[in-house]
């Protein structure tokens, strides 16, 4: 049917769950290491990097189907299904920052660096802007040529060094990757050689730790890429394992499933109101017992702004059908 929404539905991929947990847990750690001692900043070192990237790959990777049986026309529906799942808790937060007087919208340009341009909390932007972006060139652009415009990208992302716009250029290639992983599979019914793919992900780790303690961005990003397309590729052909797993084990499975949708509140409660709940339990708890504070009261922060949303999408929903 044209302009459907969403009828291609491939299996789902369990591995994906758990990466995106994984990453989550990466992305939250990583912003809690002003309370670690400097011999312990080791302890965050798949955080900034590795966290974001693979969490925008699987973002890639899961939207396949959607995209894929989604023509032109069922554009719109399809931007306003993934906005209404992103905007409820968007304002939540911004609202909230606001009453607290933690940052003002009053200037359009701060709004315009929050929501469009990678300069204040890109990662929120880039999850508005990312989906879009994906869905028009997956759709205009073969997967041939696509494969060229992800070498194009890897080099504009070392060309940038250490600008903040290499942040949206690596992202967003994470996200095409891992969508075109996904097709790549569909089109080969399974992934298969799991042990070449499990070495591969050992090699693409070890490639990433070299670039962190080499601290060169190049090779940070090769191992940011090869660890995560190893680790998909891996999950694609241990599929049926993992899914015989966790129908076993059903709770386990949701604990999975909401650590990876914890990824945008746990951002948002840390971006806004993490500097001064770490700077009152700096002043107030000595490490260790800072540190496990602090991740306490950001994961409880967060889980709440999820609870809100869960709320609002809810209603939202409920409008829409009374509707």
């Amino acid at each position: 049917m044209a302009g459907s929404e969403d009828p291609v539905r491939p299996e789902r991929i369990y591995a994906a769950d758990l990466l995106r947990a994984l990453a989550c847990l990466f992305i939250f750690h990583y912003h809690c290491n002003t309370f670690l001692p400097g011999e312990w900043k080791f302890l965050t070192l798949f955080g900034q990097d590795l966290g974001n990237d693979l969490f925008f790959m699987i973002s890639g990777f899961t939207l396949y189907g959607s995209i894929q049986g989604t023509d032109f026309g069922g554009f719109p529906s399809w931007a306003v299904k993934r906005l209404k799942r992103i905007l409820p808790m968007l304002f939540v937060a911004y609202v909230a920052a606001a009453l607290t007087g933690y940052y003002s919208f009053r200037d359009p340009r701060q709004l315009f660096t929050v929501l469009v341009y990678p300069t204040l909390y890109w990662f929120v932007s880039a999850i508005i802007v990312f989906y879009l972006l994906l869905f028009f060139l997956v759709k205009a652009v073969p997967f041939s040529a696509r494969i060229g415009i992800s070498l194009i990208l890897f080099a504009g992302y070392c060309l940038l060094g250490d600008r903040a716009e290499r942040l949206y250029v690596i992202g967003f290639l994470s996200m095409l990757l891992g969508f075109m992983i996904r097709e790549w599979a569909e089109r080969r019914e399974g992934s298969g050689r799991n042990g070449l793919w499990f070495l591969l992900l050992l090699l693409g780790i070890a490639v990433y730790g070299a670039g962190k303690w080499a601290g060169r961005l190049p090779v940070t990003a090769l191992g940011v890429l090869w660890t995560g397309i190893s680790a998909l590729l891996l999950g694609l052909g241990m599929n049926a394992q993992l899914r015989e797993y966790f129908e076993k084990h059903v709770r386990l499975y949701a604990v999975v499933r909401w650590i990876g949708l914890m990824a945008l509140p746990v951002y948002l409660v840390q971006c806004f109101r993490a500097g001064e709940i770490g700077f009152w339990i700096g002043q107030n708890i000595d490490f260790p017992w800072s540190y496990p504070v602090n991740l306490i009261l950001v994961w409880t922060a967060a889980s709440l702004l999820y609870f809100l949303d869960s709320i609002l999408q809810k209603a939202w929903a409920e409008g829409g059908s009374n509707g």
